[in-house]
């Protein structure tokens, strides 16, 4: 590393790769219900007989909650990954100066 990463430093670009891939996923998780929901041959049901079709593919409060634990819960993996691996590596160095050999 050519530069000095502190763990405050590590998580923070932890988070930051956690979100990036989580609103990737939940982008591309939503654009595809989205495709299959247009489908008129498809249906689906949750929690009885009854066949209901959805826009966007969540269809209750507690499926928008499924989804934050879970986005939430991979974000704090993500971290919690980049202070190890901080801890692990060690500080790097601080050269200013690179040379190839």
């Amino acid at each position: 590393m050519s530069r000095h990463i502190s763990f405050a430093r590590a998580a923070y670009w932890g988070c930051g790769i956690g979100v990036v891939l989580t609103v990737i996923s939940v982008s591309l998780g939503r654009h595809q219900d989205f495709k299959t929901s247009k489908n008129p041959n498809f249906g689906y049901t949750i929690g009885g007989v009854v066949s209901e079709r959805s826009m966007d593919g969540i269809l209750t409060p507690y499926g928008w909650w499924v989804l934050a634990q879970n986005s939430i819960m991979f974000i704090v993996t993500r971290v919690f990954t980049s202070l190890t691996n901080r801890w692990i590596i060690g500080p790097g160095n601080a050269k200013t100066t690179f040379e190839f050999q």
